[in-house]
């Protein structure tokens, strides 16, 4: 009993004494966030960023003129990775990518952030802005 009363005074007392949020997600950063882009193609492409100088990635090309090439039923190619934020640079490390049955092993990819116009440019060169 007297553990108990004595644990529940150092979770109030931690309550009163760290600041709200202290135990919260990772920070963001400038690449926290959608984006969307227009493929070399003209198809529609979106980039989920999670918060953190660590963050989870999701990339998708709701058509990948690659996929239809190789004559797979679908072309929605998805990848999904973990990033790295080294100063205005986020560089990706996608480990599982494709369209439907079409699967691809991993690969890299870059995008670079622009705080003057609040986009990023990949590695091709494509120009994304903010969904959200």
């Amino acid at each position: 009993m007297h553990r108990r009363i004595i644990l529940g005074i150092a979770v109030l007392t931690l309550a009163l004494v760290l600041p709200a949020g202290a135990l919260a997600a990772a920070p963001t950063s400038a690449f926290t966030g959608s984006w969307a882009s227009t493929d070399t193609d003209g198809s529609d492409q979106t980039l989920v960023v999670s918060a953190g100088n660590r963050p989870s990635v999701i990339y998708q090309d709701f058509y990948a003129s690659g996929c239809d090439n190789f004559g797979g039923p679908a072309t929605h190619w998805v990848a999904a990775g973990n990033g790295g934020v080294e100063g205005d640079v986020l560089y990706v490390s996608f480990r599982k990518s494709g369209c439907g049955d079409f699967l691809m092993g991993g690969y890299e990819d870059y995008f670079t952030y622009d705080a003057g116009t609040n986009t990023l440019t990949d590695s091709f060169g494509i120009v994304w802005t903010r969904s959200s």
